[in-house]
């Protein structure tokens, strides 16, 4: 039986959102630590972090400009937040203060994280904290004193707020038992098995990311809290490390394949994503499907969307993840003995990813969603409203306008819809035909049109 309750702190809030009969918890939490680390990333000069914040980086930026030290410390740091999240994740409390109180305690400090550290690729970083403290010291301090938390409050608690209701809503049709099977499963030396308590910040500064952080925690951007149904999976099982065979083979691959070097190319070098990410993206998917977070056409969704170009929404997916995520579900069972490496390595060993099949294999996949209507639809005030058109797609060509709330599509009324439910809804093969009743500005208008 699910229990809900709200708990609120001076400077910081926490939802309990999602508790067993077995006492796992799932605790929605803002962090002001979070946010001073992360606002590193916010101002920084990778528009892919920064470019949602324009105003705030040009005004901070400034402000550190008239402090030399503080300036020296920003270009030490700056960029790093998501690393420093990881590392600082389980340290001391969610107030700034008591980061600041941590970092002067630096012995007790390093010894937490070395005691806690359990993800390999964030070693550099470590050692990077350790030589630059003093620096980001400095920093924080100056955040302190110019006010950020102020700044934090009064422009984003809010929306913050807003935000957990809508993770709460995500999680009450959470099936945490079999998540919590399914996470164990998928684990690399680590054990999940004694599972009682996950937390996930929700932060204004990270963009529009999830991030992996120390132990049974995750970071999710208030801008994509929608997609937390995928994203917590996800992140949690970074905590998989593929073998030394499987990332070769994957390099491989792209070597041999030019249909999957240029999504690896997409993935790995414009995105800077670790080169385990569609080993993690196919896991976590899996995940989500089983507990039902989300359908298997959501997931199917994720695929083929994920990591696209800007100039092109056709040039996107994570097609290794696909064919991944497929022979899961494939699977008649998956036992207490399932070991992911083994799995993966013997795909690539029996020809199911093979050089040459890639693009044949991931097309098929993907083809009951294969269609593109060419709109990005948002929930506004319990609605689905259009908020995209893209020129050459067929809803641009036929009429439709940002702005425009849908009322149906083909024989269904939406009413109070998710947006996975409307996508879904809208989701289809190439040529499906798609008839499509808005209202616009207090006129109800009906379009038809064939995805393309």
């Amino acid at each position: 039986m699910k229990r809900f309750s709200i708990l609120a702190f001076p400077l910081a809030l926490t939802v309990f959102a999602v508790a067993s009969d077995e006492g796992v918890t799932i605790n929605l939490r803002t962090s002001e630590k979070m946010e001073a680390l992360t606002f590193l990333n916010a101002i920084s000069d990778d528009t892919l972090l920064s470019e949602p914040y324009k105003d705030v980086k040009n005004e901070w930026r400034t402000l550190f400009s008239t402090n030399p030290a503080a300036q020296n410390a920003l270009n030490i740091w700056i960029g790093r937040g998501i690393s420093l999240s990881y590392l600082l994740s389980t340290v001391c409390g969610d107030q700034l203060s008591d980061l600041i109180k941590a970092l002067k305690n630096q012995e007790q400090t390093f010894h937490q994280i070395e005691k806690e550290f359990d993800e390999p690729a964030y070693k550099d970083a470590l050692e990077y904290l350790k030589k630059h403290h003093e620096e980001l010291l400095i920093y924080l301090n100056f955040l302190q004193r110019n006010n950020f938390i102020d700044l934090w409050h009064k422009e984003y608690l809010e929306p913050i707020h807003a935000s957990i209701k809508k993770g709460q809503q995500i999680l009450d049709r959470f099936d945490l038992n079999k998540f919590k099977e399914m996470l164990v499963l998928f684990q690399n030396n680590h054990s999940y098995s004694e599972i009682s308590e996950i937390n996930i910040y929700i932060t204004a500064f990270s963009g529009f990311y999830g991030y992996q952080l120390m132990g049974l925690n995750t970071g999710i951007s208030s801008a994509v809290v929608e997609d937390l149904a995928f994203l917590l999976p996800h992140e949690l099982c970074h905590k998989f490390n593929p073998s030394q065979e499987n990332m070769s083979a994957l390099i491989n691959l792209a070597k041999r394949d030019e249909y999957y070097k240029n999504a690896f190319n997409r993935i790995y070098l414009t995105h800077k994503e670790g080169q385990e990410e569609e080993y993690v993206y196919a896991a976590g998917l899996y995940i989500s499907v089983m507990s039902n977070l989300m359908t298997k056409r959501g997931a199917l969704r994720k695929i083929k969307f994920a990591y696209h170009n800007p100039q092109n929404i056709k040039d996107a997916g994570v097609p290794l993840a696909a064919i991944i995520y497929e022979r899961l579900l494939r699977q008649d069972s998956i036992d207490s003995n399932f070991d992911y490496n083994r799995f993966i390595s013997d795909l690539y060993k029996n020809g199911d990813i093979n050089a040459g099949s890639i693009q044949k294999k991931y097309e098929k996949i993907i083809s009951d969603i294969a269609g593109i209507a060419g709109m990005k639809i948002e929930i506004k005030d319990g609605s689905a409203v259009i908020t995209r058109l893209f020129k050459g797609y067929p809803a641009y060509e036929v009429g439709l306008k940002a702005g425009d709330k849908i009322l149906k599509i083909n024989n269904t009324t939406l009413e109070g819809n998710s947006l996975d439910e409307v996508l879904d809804l809208l989701a289809g093969p190439k040529g499906e035909k798609e008839i499509i009743k808005v209202e616009r500005e207090d006129t109800v208008l009906n379009f038809k049109f064939c995805l393309k």
